[in-house]
């Protein structure tokens, strides 16, 4: 019983090792954590601190995870140009999870920006108040 249960703890360790660890050619960025992503290590008063703050620590190019989703953050127009003049930046995956969470957001944006702009933007970004 107890082989069983020490395995069983060894495999989630592993299972959780292998889960936080980032890709070879990932750019720098905070630590992540299974499920929550980079989430519990973003602190600041609004986003656009949050964002501030990361590129003093990791520069204009750097890296995080929003839950499973890994994301990369360009915060320099010289070096954003740079990256989509080249093909491998051509396409993106589908951001499935924006997409499930908020069916129709599309049709909302065009009949009610403004309520759009207040409800989703002014929260992240309290520049726009």
């Amino acid at each position: 019983m107890y082989q069983l249960i020490t395995t069983v703890i060894i495999l989630f360790l592993i299972w959780v090792y292998k889960r936080t660890q980032k890709p070879e050619a990932f750019p720098p960025g905070p630590p992540r954590v299974p499920v929550l992503g980079s989430v519990p290590f973003l602190k600041g008063k609004s986003f656009l601190h949050i964002m501030v703050d990361l590129k003093k620590r990791f520069g204009s190019l750097y890296g995080l995870y929003l839950g499973n989703q890994a994301t990369v953050i360009i915060s320099d127009l010289e070096i954003a140009k740079e990256i989509f003049k080249q093909e491998e930046s051509a396409a993106r995956p589908p951001v499935v999870p924006y997409q499930e969470s908020f069916p129709g957001w599309e049709k909302l944006w065009e009949q009610y920006p403004e309520l759009v702009r207040q409800i989703f933007l002014k929260p992240f970004f309290p520049i726009l108040n």
